[in-house]
């Protein structure tokens, strides 16, 4: 704490959040932000505000344990989630399998890494859920030179504030 006070002394700043535990019990988290000034290198006047960020914390470590259970739920089970963009390109990639390189797709669409009928047939279900604005679910097979692939495969529009800005997939 000491050094804090000695940097915010320093800069003429500081930013810090605490946990405070009111009379009654209940615990909040609270952050304070403010800065000091000077009068010849002598320290005046601080000026800051104080603000309860208890909801904030909860929520952020609601979606920590979201993220970490769909994490575990990825890796140990043969499904993949995604999302892609209204261009039908890869934004984010879970669960993908090994020979799958999650990295290299993207930003990238379905007709930029497969072959041109294989594309159409996968991005059919995609192009018809964003059409449509509703979930679409469909058994997708198609041939590749040296095998025959099939996904059993779901889409969802994807919004923000109300607007549809991309898809959301499992296979």
């Amino acid at each position: 704490v000491e050094e804090s006070y000695e940097a915010a002394l320093a800069s003429g700043e500081w930013s810090c959040e605490f946990r405070i535990q009111r009379a009654d019990g209940d615990q909040r988290w609270l952050a304070a932000d403010g800065a000091i000034s000077h009068d010849d290198g002598t320290p005046r006047r601080a000026v800051g505000i104080v603000r309860d960020v208890t909801d904030r914390r909860r929520l952020d470590r609601d979606f920590r344990t979201e993220r970490e259970h769909l994490r575990v739920a990825l890796e140990n089970s043969p499904l993949t989630a995604f999302r892609l963009d209204t261009d039908l390109r890869y934004t984010w990639i879970g669960g993908a399998h090994d020979d799958f390189d999650s990295d290299w797709v993207i930003g990238k669409r379905y007709d930029e890494v497969l072959p041109p009928e294989p594309a159409e047939q996968i991005m059919g279900p995609k192009r018809r859920a964003l059409e449509a604005d509703e979930a679409v679910r469909e058994v997708v097979t198609y041939e590749l030179p040296s095998w025959s692939v099939t996904y059993d495969l779901t889409v969802e529009p994807f919004r923000e504030d109300g607007e549809v800005i991309g898809l959301t997939c499992a296979t």
